[in-house]
């Protein structure tokens, strides 16, 4: 691969954490926000975002590619409505929320790192598997559960309402998170089935999808 493609796949892969951060930063610039984040609160969330970004830039080995259908676009849509409207109304006055939001996002970002590390060069935007070479990966923070990445990128969103102080948005912005990431397993589950018959089956049994003993 030459450089000006390792460019543009590094690009594609800061689509996420880059495009919320200008929505962030849009409507701090533009609104009033609820008195519970104050301006030291607004950058700190930027930093930490930015953070994330560099996750998605500097670990990922594997293709950058990404991979998203109508529906998927759909479901996050669906999630950057409901951080718009986090930001804007505000419904929640305790700090505590806002400080359990803080923490919910930085561990979203250090789940989401250990398992793109984990993943190595086998790890992709895209729901395929890599035709040769590729084992199946179920130790570190792939051991109890078979997919810390979405549950990571889970949390960072569900993390941003609460950050914000509202209940209302960190519903809207949970549910379509949810769907959307569930989606993406089950139909990442069938490719993975295919290709690993009696090793992902396995995995599966003694596993769970996101929710460590739990789901």
């Amino acid at each position: 691969m030459d450089n000006n493609s390792n460019f543009k796949d590094k690009i594609r892969g800061l689509i996420m954490p880059l495009g919320i951060s200008a929505l962030l930063a849009l409507v701090y610039s533009t609104s009033r926000m609820p008195l519970s984040l104050q301006t030291q609160g607004r950058i700190l969330v930027l930093v930490i975002m930015m953070l994330w970004g560099a996750v998605e830039a500097f670990a990922v080995q594997g293709s950058h590619k990404i991979d998203f259908d109508l529906i998927d676009r759909f479901l996050k849509a669906g999630a950057l409505i409901g951080l718009i409207l986090s930001m804007i109304f505000g419904d929640v006055r305790h700090k505590f929320i806002i400080y359990l939001g803080f923490f919910i996002l930085i561990l979203g970002i250090i789940l989401r790192y250990l398992a793109i590390r984990a993943l190595g060069i086998n790890f992709s935007y895209n729901l395929n598997v890599r035709k040769a070479g590729q084992s199946l990966v179920d130790y570190g923070v792939y051991h109890n559960i078979r997919h810390p990445g979405y549950l990571g990128v889970f949390l960072i969103m569900s993390s941003l309402p609460l950050i914000h102080a509202s209940l209302t948005g960190f519903l809207v912005v949970t549910i379509c998170s949810w769907i959307w990431i569930n989606r993406r397993i089950s139909r990442e589950e069938k490719i993975m089935i295919s290709s690993f018959p009696d090793l992902y089956e396995a995995y599966r049994k003694r596993t769970k999808r996101l929710i460590p003993f739990i789901y």
